[in-house]
């Protein structure tokens, strides 16, 4: 494998700031954390299979519909674990088995109050299964939840002395329902349509005066029944474009986004035996903020917070280059159909200067073999590089994002395929810091 950076995108965050210059008082609101914590939980899942196994031969697990309360003392947390089974069954063909699990954990949090903000994200950390017999299999999931406590206050900082802080300043946070309309043309006749998975994922936010557009694309997974009963899926990308209304929003390099997609509904119509109309429902959020710089006055005696000091952020490509050969007992390529990429398990780990990025990739092969059939494969591959990220320390925090922006495959020969992937790195650098702050009237308009 050959691998090379792209040129870098980061931009230094250190800042000169006029000495000279005089500061006055600025009310702000400060995010006290108040706690945080990673928390392990075990989801056990039993699945009885239609049809007798005599190998499992994939299973892939989302999480989906997070949910979260804070209550006094306790923090309750649920959701669904949707497990995706593939498996061959006595007929040595694929089965897909579809299967949804709720979960529900109630866990003490000291300081925990209705009243305070919570944030919770939640993350596969392992999985086991057992075949117990041709029909009965058992799932093992180990389910993290990062979970942070934290209270908004209002405080008067007076600006000017010997401390500075870049603070995160949020201004605006919109959301926007759109419904999308698709029209799917299927190969075979359809019998009877048995499921349809969809995911909203975030390819790019464009910011504009006065508006947001947010581009990305609707993941779907369709499952019907085709002709003899077969039971068969295809995956769809439908692209989907919102613009989101924000009345004084002025573009600038400076302004940090973020956006998320989640799907609502998802409503399919059969029109005849070949045709099917969707219409899908997704609410699409999107934070803008901005960092500020300020000079903070330390006042012994006045209430302590913590402030999240941003360090700085980049957007940072990473170029992969290899070739691998298609599996044995398959035909030969004869025209690529399609390559799809799930990135697995990554995270990024922060050392001296750098970010270190690992994990692995999941692909789906599609061809067309010599025999002019359409045939498909799949492969893992591991990753790992450095990012480049100045003055970074081992006690920072931090967020990586890591997403496929470009897969290009072509043919070397008959059973080779050379394929360039860019990898897009999104890392976002904090740190926590201890401020002492004049707190005064709540109510006090910013």
């Amino acid at each position: 494998m050959f691998s090379k950076w792209l040129p870098s995108t980061y931009k230094s965050r250190k800042k000169k700031i006029d000495t000279t210059q005089a500061y006055d008082e600025i009310w702000v609101e400060i995010p006290l954390v108040l706690g945080t914590d990673t928390i392990q939980q075990i989801v056990e899942t039993r699945i009885d299979l239609e049809e007798s196994a005599q190998k499992i031969r994939d299973i892939s697990v989302e999480i989906k519909q997070l949910q979260k309360e804070m209550l006094l003392e306790q923090i309750i947390i649920s959701g669904w674990l949707v497990h995706h089974i593939f498996y061959v069954g006595d007929d040595h063909t694929i089965h897909h088995k579809l299967q949804e699990t709720p979960f529900r954990f109630n866990m003490e949090f000291v300081n925990a109050k209705p009243e305070y903000d919570l944030m919770v994200s939640a993350t596969l950390g392992y999985m086991d299964y057992q075949l117990k017999s041709e029909r009965w299999l058992e799932i093992r999931n180990g389910v993290e939840f990062f979970i942070q406590v934290t209270e908004i206050r209002d405080g008067l900082m007076p600006v000017g002395g010997e401390k500075k802080y870049r603070i995160l300043n949020l201004l605006h946070d919109q959301e926007k329902k759109v419904i999308s309309k698709y029209h799917f043309e299927f190969e075979e006749q359809v019998q009877e349509i048995e499921n349809i998975n969809g995911e909203f994922i975030l390819k790019e936010i464009n910011v504009l005066k006065d508006q947001v557009f947010i581009e990305g694309d609707i993941s779907l997974e369709i499952y019907y029944t085709g002709q003899n009963n077969r039971s068969l899926f295809l995956r769809e990308e439908v692209p989907v474009e919102v613009a989101i209304d924000v009345p004084g929003l002025v573009d600038g390099n400076h302004l940090l986004t973020h956006g998320k997609g989640q799907i609502s509904f998802i409503e399919p119509k059969i029109v005849d035996q070949k045709h099917l109309a969707l219409d899908i429902g997704v609410n699409v959020n999107v934070r803008i903020g901005e960092v500020k710089n300020s000079r903070v006055v330390v006042n012994k005696g006045k209430d302590r917070v913590v402030l999240s000091e941003v360090l700085g952020e980049t957007n940072e490509p990473y170029f992969i280059e290899s070739v691998f050969e298609i599996p044995q007992g398959i035909p030969n390529i004869y025209q690529i159909k399609e390559i799809k990429n799930n990135i697995l398990n990554y995270k990024g780990t922060i050392v001296k200067d750098n970010v270190l990025v690992e994990g692995t990739l999941k692909q789906e092969v599609f061809y067309i073999g010599n025999d002019f059939t359409e045939y498909s494969f799949e492969r893992e591959m591991n990753f790992d590089y450095y990012i480049p990220f100045l003055d970074a320390e081992v006690d920072h925090l931090g967020e990586v994002i890591v997403e496929v922006s470009y897969c290009k495959g072509e043919i070397r020969d008959k059973r080779e395929i050379l394929e360039r992937l860019i990898l897009k790195n999104n890392v976002y650098l904090t740190q926590q810091v201890q401020v002492e702050v004049l707190i005064k009237d709540r109510n006090r308009q910013l």
